[in-house]
């Protein structure tokens, strides 16, 4: 039969009853073996993995091979894992920041706004402190974001100034 896999499921979602196309269809718990059940089943979507569901369909009194459509089962990602804070000196070069995620999306706000997949730079021109947000992201949704801050230390203010006019001392 034509199937369709893998099939992306949200836990706690509602799953419906999965699909083939084909002639006289037979659904199957195991890739060899048992019986079969002409009724397509719906995944439990209870718990995160993967799951695997085969499917068979007869023609001319002839079952054909199993086909196996894998079920994966996936939940909100848990928030990215960041260094903060990130400290660098005025007028230091800065590197992008980073954060251990799947998907992450970065914004300039704790809530609301669009999230870019590009990693910032923070700019190291002036002094002050700047947050930055990421979050990880897939098909089931976005996670809380973490919050980075980033500190530009201000550079120093003394003036060197360098002369020309040196004295010695004559014997």
């Amino acid at each position: 039969p034509v199937i369709t896999s893998p099939v992306q499921l949200c836990k706690g979602a509602t799953a419906n009853s999965l699909t083939a196309t084909g002639a006289n269809l037979l659904w199957y718990a195991t890739a060899t073996g048992g019986p079969g059940s002409a009724t397509a089943p719906a995944p439990n979507t209870g718990n995160t993995g993967v799951a695997y569901y085969y499917v068979s369909q007869t023609t001319n009194g002839c079952e054909g091979p199993r086909a196996t459509i894998e079920v994966d089962v996936s939940d909100i990602p848990s928030a990215p894992m960041a260094t903060t804070p990130v400290i660098y000196c005025q007028g230091q070069k800065a590197s992008p920041l980073t954060a251990s995620g799947t998907g992450v999306l970065w914004y300039t706000t704790a809530t609301g706004g669009t999230g870019s997949a590009i990693t910032p730079t923070p700019a190291t021109s002036t002094p002050g402190t700047i947050y930055y947000y990421v979050s990880s992201a897939n098909y089931c949704g976005e996670s809380e974001r973490t919050k980075i801050e980033v500190n530009v230390l201000a550079g120093p203010s003394a003036t060197i100034r360098y002369s020309k006019n040196v004295l010695c001392n004559s014997v």
